[in-house]
């Protein structure tokens, strides 16, 4: 194993270096842990007895290593920096990493403070987006503008203020009202404040980082003024400004959101300014403190984190060389499961500091900017550090919103509404541009796709109906002699969305919805023996509860089979050989599992000019679907899946050659799908084929 000095670039010497250690011990039984550290590791190590062990999970690569009777747990302590190599070599240490000193991402100081945190240097670069913004001590405008420049105050119109949502704020200390304030601390008291870590002396100081903490937590309640906060302080008093400290803060977050579900949010601004400071950290996405970020992101955690202060046009003075594209943007402030925030001013001008991307741990980095440069609790809120709390009081009015709004949701919410300003898209340094809270709030991940047919018909749609209203109109157009021609189901964060349609008709026609596979299967085996046969199928995943069908069947002598569930690779054969034995498909859908994407299909067997396709990219469905048009096709049936990872949603299609007028659009979203169908209903179109996918 490489020595950790030498891994981070610290020069050996004979003075102690601050550590952690990550390493095996019995499960369960941490005082005896403790003992067992403190029995087989090196006598040169000096264990640090007040700081609590935290336990952690496994990276990937080391889950396999590991019996059942172990755990893993990280201790801090103090060692010889040239005794290192002896500790790792120890058999139940597994790594040892540097207690990686913080800082917080602020560019303005405080009237009368004696910080070392430093002034943006003068313009280094040129600007990559317009006129740089490099003058973080003056103001442009207040808080309430920053209120009324994103939307919130129309938010608030809507009666949601925050009420209900804990922001933990993980920075240096809050003076918080009601609390035994420490004397010689400020006389300023920050509202709202409900309880924190460490948990004897949470809401008593702030100075460590010259009041950073209040400044953060005042610009989340900017924005939310009825949530609450915790103060999760990770520096000053006998918490030392180090990774450590940081770890056992969201350790604490995670136990307390175990209890209570709160937090909700954790906003961080603050981090490394060069890669030398940890280069472990700065590059490696197993280290324990990331993992512990991601930990609580699994947990439901909502977290952000400043992208730094590194911009290549005026970096913050401690940035020494490490600023600009590819440079300043290190560790967890640019996981890709956070949300990095960077910086612009309320005039829409980036913040020559604000650091681009690519990040060390994911290329699409910082995912979109917030509002910086403003008078708040200071005459100039500044940095990233006052753009991230601004950004986390936004996700508090989401979050109340839709309280099953997971990380990714309120990522996307925020990142498919922000306003480009520079490139087009995603650029590396405004990322998909600045946040628009009003937008993001009004957002639904919902796409619809649609297809009409000019007819006299007796037809009846819904979409996006939740279950509870659905089942109940179902049963009422039933009595009144309509049949289900077409339905399926799509999630929300709130829940299950459903879309139908009906027609009044005398065909002896049975459907269900939201069946669970081992009952769906038999009832599709009993109706089979009774004569009917599937018309129209397609499931949709309930989160943690698996795949769930919704079918319709009809009483008919055709000749048709279907299949439900199968993985690509034995659909694909599938589908082939039934095409040589006559079968053309007339409904095609899928859903997408863990494992992959899983299709559902029917055939009939008969002469008609049909063409399908499945999983196709968005880009080339389009030209695809333009060709089949121009060649005298008409879609009959469409949808779409989306894929995870960021890889897009996927287009499934039939189309029949015929002469009928049959316009259909796809991907759409509800507030412009819900015109356009009141216009083609207008023009007496009828629906003859709905659904919808949800973005991610």
């Amino acid at each position: 194993m490489v020595p950790l000095q030498e891994v981070n670039g610290i020069e050996p010497s004979s003075g102690l270096q601050s550590i952690l250690v990550e390493l095996k011990v019995p499960r369960n039984q941490e005082m005896a842990a403790m003992q067992l550290v403190q029995e087989r590791t090196i006598a040169s190590f000096q264990m640090d007895t007040n700081y609590d062990p935290i336990p952690m999970n496994p990276s990937p690569e080391m889950a396999v290593q590991f019996a059942e009777d172990e755990e893993i747990m990280i201790v801090r302590g103090q060692i010889e920096a040239s005794r290192i190599p002896e500790l790792e070599a120890q058999p139940n240490v597994i790594k040892v990493y540097r207690d990686t000193p913080i800082a917080p991402f602020i560019s303005t100081l405080p009237e009368k403070s004696s910080s070392t945190l430093v002034l943006p240097t003068a313009a280094a670069a040129t600007c990559p987006i317009g006129t740089c913004d490099c003058a973080s001590g003056t103001a442009k405008g207040t808080i309430a503008d920053v209120a009324t420049y994103l939307g919130v105050d129309r938010i608030w119109a809507t009666g949601h203020r925050g009420e209900g949502i804990v922001v933990g704020v993980v920075d240096g200390g809050i003076t918080a009202e009601g609390r035994p304030v420490l004397a010689g601390e400020t006389s300023r008291r920050i509202p709202r404040v409900i309880g924190g870590w460490p948990t004897a002396d949470w809401g008593t100081r702030a100075s460590a980082w010259s009041e950073h903490g209040n400044m953060c937590a005042t610009d989340v309640l900017g924005m939310a003024p009825q949530a609450r906060i915790y103060d999760i302080r990770i520096s000053g008093g006998s918490t030392s400004a180090t990774i450590s400290a940081a770890l056992a803060g969201f350790q604490w977050a995670i136990n307390q959101h175990r209890v209570d579900g709160t937090p909700h949010i954790l906003s961080n601004s603050w981090g490394i300014f060069q890669e030398a400071w940890d280069s472990v950290y700065a590059r490696d996405p197993n280290h324990p403190f990331t993992r512990k970020v991601v930990e609580a992101i699994n947990q439901g955690i909502l977290v952000l984190f400043a992208a730094g202060n590194c911009g290549g046009t005026c970096p913050d003075g401690r940035c020494g060389s490490d600023s600009g594209p590819g440079r300043s943007i290190w560790g967890a402030n640019g996981h890709p499961m956070v949300m990095t925030v960077g910086a612009v001013n309320r005039n829409e001008q980036f913040v020559g500091y604000s650091s681009q991307g690519p990040a060390a741990l994911d290329p699409q980095k910082p995912d979109f900017c917030s509002i910086t440069h403003f008078r708040g609790y200071f005459g100039s809120d500044s940095g990233t550090s006052a753009a991230t709390p601004i950004a986390a009081g936004v996700v508090a009015l989401l979050k109340q919103a839709k309280p099953a709004m997971t990380q990714d949701q309120a990522k996307h919410a925020l990142h498919s509404t922000a306003k480009d300003i520079g490139a087009a898209g995603w650029d590396q340094h405004s990322g998909a541009g600045i946040i628009q809270a009003k937008a993001a709030f009004d957002y639904s991940p919902a796409r619809f796709n649609a297809v009409w047919v000019k007819s006299n018909q007796d037809r009846v749609a819904v979409w996006g109906w939740a279950r509870q209203h659905f089942d109940g109109r179902a049963k009422e157009l039933h009595a009144q002699g309509y049949k289900l021609v077409d339905l399926n189901a799509f999630m929300l964060p709130e829940g299950d969305r459903f879309n139908a349609i009906w027609v009044k008709n005398n065909e002896d026609r049975v459907a269900v919805w939201g069946w669970a596979r081992q009952h769906f299967d038999g009832r599709a085996k009993e109706l089979q023996a009774q004569g009917y046969r599937l018309d129209r199928l397609n499931a949709f995943v309930l989160p943690g509860q698996g795949e769930r069908f919704n079918a319709i069947w009809v009483r008919n002598n055709e000749d048709r089979t279907a299949v439900w569930g199968w993985a690509r690779e034995h659909f694909d054969g599938r589908a082939k050989d039934l095409h040589a034995q006559g079968y053309k498909l007339i409904d095609l859908n899928a859903f997408v599992l863990p494992e992959g994407e899983r299709f559902n299909a029917i055939w009939v067997k008969n002469n008609e000019d049909r063409t399908a396709l499945w999983g196709w990219a968005r880009e080339h469905f389009d030209g695809r679907a333009k060709e089949l048009h121009a060649q005298g096709y008409r879609l009959m049936t469409l949808n779409a899946f989306v894929l995870p990872n960021r890889q897009g949603e996927r287009f499934n299609a039939i189309w029949r050659k015929s002469s009928e007028d049959r316009p259909a659009i796809w991907g759409w979203a509800r507030e412009h799908f819900d015109g356009r169908a009141a216009q083609m209903q207008a023009q007496g179109y009828r629906l003859a084929d709905l659904n919808a996918f949800v973005l991610s």
